[in-house]
């Protein structure tokens, strides 16, 4: 008993319905999780921003412009004040939105072309 002559173009349709079916909603995924993370980014930047204006962050950043052989005397003090002063918990807080946005434009690319290329190799 031989298989059917179309058999073989049958089974390439499924599989590449099913790979497009799988890219879209890769993409779907990816561009809602993009717009939810930018959505939610703007609120982050602007505690963070207000966390380095209470912090005095900015009154060391102008003294180091303003002054500079007073700083060059007291390095050690003023690299330690700096230090202390800067909102580490907002800038990883940032950072880690910053990266899941880059991360969910990658899903939202063109995942096609990456599927082809990973399978290749």
């Amino acid at each position: 008993m031989n298989p059917p002559i179309n058999l073989e173009t049958e089974v390439f349709e499924k599989i590449e319905g099913a790979l497009e079916k799988q890219n879209r909603q890769k993409k779907i995924f990816g561009w809602s999780f993009f717009i939810l993370l930018t959505i939610v980014l703007v609120p982050i930047m602007i505690y963070t921003f207000h966390e380095f204006q209470e912090s005095g962050f900015y009154n060391y950043s102008s003294l180091a412009f303003s002054d500079t052989q007073i700083i060059f005397n007291n390095l050690n003090d003023f690299i330690l004040s700096v230090t202390d002063s800067i909102p580490f918990l907002s800038i990883t807080v940032i950072l880690s939105v910053i990266f899941f946005l880059l991360l969910s434009l990658r899903y939202a690319g063109d995942l096609k072309r990456q599927f082809f290329y990973k399978k290749i190799n």
